[in-house]
């Protein structure tokens, strides 16, 4: 009562006559009355527990169809998707079956049948791969193959050869060192010491250093030597450094041991100097000997010319012939002794000529003179024509052409038959020029004798 008093409008729920009651109000502002509602409580309700209980059952039956539908729906999902997985599951297969196959090794494959678009495509781009790995596989071997053959090569070389080899960078450090001994490496590098200078002596690896600086500035290859104090004692060595290929800051240094070589050098400039000792006693030998041999012969052909000059005793014809060949025998040998005299001269180098214009026909009797009793012990005939030579002069040394003359008549004679024969003759050739010809009819040189 009280709120319906002060209250405009309002709603309450009261009991009258032990039923609930909803009771409600509004004031009308003109008259001030209220006017006011009483209805029962569940007259309020009750259709909306109707309106509910359609609801309900509406629910219901919406649920019982929704379950129904999600059921036939899974179930039509779960036979497609057993079917979406068999149709997928044999391309896999197959894929999973290349890569299998690739990965032992058989790299070429055929590209599978596979109705699904996208795993065609990745099936393709599987069996691309095996191609390209199979590709790189074979150039990988290849590679590998290559760099055996060269290290097996590398080994090989450095066995065959004497040579140390040793790469090293622009500051000293011993990168790399090759060796078939190592009793030829020092014991700093054995104990894992790598820089120059601790394996050489200071002024050693000065001299390496700057050489690598040098070489590597202008690429031309340097050639040093150098002394070694190695595990087998010290040792003399010849180091040839030479830029490494490709590279900018790396030498390779090729280091051959030369200390037999340094003996054998030592040695042969001794022998060189008791040769050249022994070659001045000789010359002085000869001189002496020469001049021992000399001073008798020109008595004796001062002696046979004096005879010859003699008018208060001349000699008889057959004297006067032995007394000119005593002179020219001993003439002969007076140029044989000048000869040993200029073969001495020829050794020091001080051999001079002496030019003069020489009548051929002249020296060829003189020559001929000589060579006749030899001609005559050996039962060889001399034949002679020197009519052509008459008029012919040659410009040469009167001593040596002798000799030379000497030595062709005379082997032409000593290597002759048992009457056999020379003949000496001259001929005139071509531009004023004329030939000496010396033949006989020995046993000659045999033709594959001849060449050489």
């Amino acid at each position: 009562v009280n709120k319906l008093k002060n209250n405009l409008k309002g709603l309450e729920f009261i009991e009258l006559n032990k039923n609930s009651q909803a009771v409600s109000w509004y004031t009308i502002n003109e008259t001030g009355w209220k006017l006011l509602l009483v209805i029962p409580e569940k007259n309020i309700y009750k259709k909306i527990d109707e309106l509910s209980k359609q609801f309900l059952k509406i629910g219901l039956f919406m649920i019982s169809g929704l379950t129904i539908f999600y059921i036939l729906f899974f179930q039509n999902l779960s036979k497609k998707a057993k079917k979406m997985s068999k149709f997928i599951a044999e391309p896999l297969e197959k894929l999973e079956m290349i890569s299998s196959e690739i990965g032992k090794g058989v790299y070429n494959q055929q590209v599978p049948q596979i109705d699904v678009t996208e795993l065609y495509s990745a099936g393709k781009a599987l069996v691309k791969m095996g191609e390209d790995l199979g590709s790189t596989n074979r150039v990988v071997i290849e590679t590998k193959e290559k760099l055996q053959l060269s290290e097996s090569t590398l080994k090989t070389l450095i066995n065959s050869i004497d040579d140390i080899l040793l790469e090293i960078s622009f500051d000293g450090e011993i990168l790399n060192v090759w060796s078939k001994n190592e009793n030829r490496l020092t014991s700093a590098y054995l104990s894992g010491v790598t820089n120059i200078y601790s394996v050489f002596e200071k002024n050693v690896a000065d001299i390496i250093i700057n050489k690598v600086n040098s070489v590597l500035e202008t690429g031309m290859s340097e050639v040093i030597e150098y002394t070694f104090e190695t595990n087998g004692g010290l040792s003399w060595f010849q180091a040839n450094i030479s830029r490494l290929e490709n590279s900018d800051n790396i030498v390779v240094l090729s280091s051959r041991d030369i200390t037999k070589l340094k003996e054998v050098e030592r040695s042969l400039v001794s022998a060189k100097n008791e040769a050249d000792k022994a070659n001045a006693a000789k010359s002085q030998f000869l001189s002496n000997m020469s001049h021992e041999l000399r001073t008798p012969l020109n008595s004796i052909v001062g002696f046979a010319q004096i005879l010859l000059m003699d008018t208060l005793s001349p000699v008889s014809q057959d004297q006067k012939e032995s007394i000119e060949e005593i002179l020219k025998s001993g003439r002969h040998l007076l140029s044989l002794i000048n000869e040993i005299l200029d073969l001495a001269r020829i050794e020091s180098g001080k051999l001079t000529l002496s030019m003069e214009p020489v009548k051929v026909k002249s020296i060829l009797e003189e020559v001929l003179s000589m060579m006749k009793p030899m001609a005559e012990f050996a039962n060889v005939d001399l034949k002679i024509d020197l009519d052509v030579c008459d008029t012919c002069y040659i410009y040469a040394d009167w001593t040596r052409t002798k000799k030379v003359l000497i030595n062709l008549i005379s082997n032409a004679i000593k290597y002759n038959k048992n009457y056999g024969y020379v003949n000496v003759y001259c001929e005139k050739t071509v531009n004023n020029k004329f030939r000496i010809n010396i033949i006989d009819n020995g046993i000659g040189i045999s033709k594959e004798h001849l060449a050489n």
